[in-house]
């Protein structure tokens, strides 16, 4: 691999099952994916819900590539893009957790600890994870905040270790 990368993340997905090079040959390419996305009506859309876990450096790979740019080296600057692209409403469900001591982890110990099982696929895979994840955040949202969703809302935009210390 030529681009910086976690040694033991790459591991971890090839022991899962993810073929890198296969992708490389036939997997979709980031420009072509790009345009499905902006085509799909799925960006600027404040009618969705983006969750994430642990997912600054998913999103940070999904701003560079739907704007085919260098990432900005402010912060705010990334999170205003953020709030634009995927209409001001996302989630990193590993931010969320940290105000909860029940609950601590990565997302199969979280997802354990509430309940809920992997009903799809491997984990560390797109399809499992992606679902976990969603059901993960859905059971946070009922558990501890019932129907009360504004105080829900004092996490949106917040990824995990790119929080802004406030005044």
């Amino acid at each position: 691999m030529r681009d910086i990368h976690a040694k033991d993340s790459v591991a971890l997905l090839r022991n899962q099952g993810i073929d890198f090079e296969r992708n490389a040959v036939a997997g979709v390419s980031s420009v072509h994916f790009a345009k499905l996305a902006v085509a799909s009506g799925l960006l600027f859309n404040k009618a969705l819900t983006w969750v994430t876990f642990h997912g600054a450096y998913d999103i940070g790979y999904l701003v560079k590539i739907l704007t085919w740019d260098v990432l900005p080296t402010l912060l705010e600057e990334f999170l205003e893009l953020v709030k634009e692209l995927f209409g001001g409403n996302t989630y990193d469900v590993k931010h969320v957790m940290r105000f909860y001591n029940a609950l601590c982890g990565g997302l199969e110990k979280v997802a354990d600890t509430l309940h809920i099982n992997q009903i799809a696929g491997k984990c560390h895979q797109a399809e499992s994870d992606s679902l976990l994840t969603c059901h993960t955040f859905h059971k946070i949202r009922e558990i501890y905040f019932f129907a009360n969703d504004d105080g829900f809302r004092e996490y949106i935009n917040v990824f995990f270790g790119l929080e802004i210390a406030k005044a």
